[in-house]
């Protein structure tokens, strides 16, 4: 029998972790009939119904799944260590931990994994949700059609995690065996609100037979709002200070013209005339988007995802339709 582990770190988000939980039933009906599904929840101390929300939904459908497993935190451990407590939870080979206000799509996730082992990584494109629309983000798909089209080696790859925006976290896979060889904890917890950009920073430098698949599909319908840390606007915010520290780091490993453009970044309060990141920056936006602009293929990619964003909004309603029969029994 298949064995599947879904994990969901949740914090303030009782207007969304309902639409999550029904994109994991939806996976499980269709797709996993046959498949003995976990699922594990941590609620980070949220101040709203969240916690609430989860206990009732999962009493409701309780025979979804084989193990349930809900932590509650009496305080904020932001998300790092959150993510860290659900790995060291899950006892299948195969997961996918995703935040309590983005949605697993109406592919079958379960299938995904099919070529999946203790050395692949396999990533997908982005598609998101944005004031209940589904939409494509066409510069963020920009950068990842160029990298999957570059693609060369771990160097390659690298040298593409330093410059940001190589893989999309929620639309990413791997397994729990490929997390604990390559000493992601250790990296990671070097930092408290995201353990994305450094658990994939620790695969790409601590597993050097590391087979990267880019896929042309989506996996994760991934929620934008202002209220996620990662989209904050706030100037010196603790996600930028986080940013700046994974800077730092990525300074140490880069070597010549990058290294010194990371010496500019981290100096961040020189004249914007003298920095040379910016400038590097620039060079390279525009390189991507001449790649992409050139390219008939890129053109027919866009074509494929905008099927898929009229197909995942016709899913999306059916979800949030399905959500919202339990809103009411909380009064949210």
């Amino acid at each position: 029998m298949v064995e599947f582990s879904f994990g969901i770190l949740a914090y303030n988000q009782e207007n969304y972790i309902l639409e999550t939980l029904e994109s994991i039933k939806y996976q499980k009906e269709h797709f996993g009939l046959d498949c003995a599904v976990d699922i594990i929840i941590v609620d980070d101390a949220s101040k709203d119904q969240t916690y609430n929300l989860v206990q009732y939904w999962l009493k409701e459908n309780r025979t979804l799944f084989r193990d349930i497993k809900i932590i509650r935190n009496s305080e904020n451990q932001g998300t790092v260590r959150n993510f860290n407590v659900i790995i060291n939870s899950i006892s299948t080979t195969n997961f996918k931990i995703i935040a309590g206000d983005d949605l697993i799509s109406s592919g079958n996730l379960f299938e995904k994994y099919s070529n999946l082992d203790a050395k692949s990584l396999s990533t997908f494109a982005r598609m998101e949700i944005k004031d209940g629309i589904v939409k494509l983000n066409l510069e963020w798909l920009k950068i990842y059609y160029y990298n999957m089209k570059k693609f060369q080696d771990r160097t390659f790859l690298l040298k593409a995690m330093r410059k940001g925006g190589l893989f999309h976290s929620p639309s990413t896979l791997f397994q729990k065996k490929l997390y604990i060889n390559a000493k992601c904890s250790e990296y990671n917890s070097k930092f408290r609100l995201f353990e994305d950009d450094p658990t994939w920073y620790a695969i790409l430098k601590n597993e050097p037979n590391l087979n990267v698949t880019f896929n042309k599909e989506i996996i994760v319908l991934y929620r934008v709002h202002s209220k996620s840390v990662s989209n904050s606007n706030v100037v010196n915010s603790p996600f930028e200070k986080e940013m700046e520290h994974l800077k730092s780091l990525y300074y140490k490993d880069a070597k010549g013209l990058e290294k010194l453009s990371f010496w500019f970044a981290l100096h961040n309060t020189l004249p914007k005339i003298i920095r040379l990141d910016k400038y590097i920056s620039y060079l390279k936006r525009k390189e991507i988007n001449f790649y992409a602009r050139h390219n008939n293929e890129f053109y027919n990619f866009i074509a494929l995802l905008k099927e898929k964003e009229k197909e995942e909004q016709k899913f999306y309603k059916i979800i949030k339709q399905n959500a919202q029969k339990y809103h009411g029994i909380l009064q949210i």
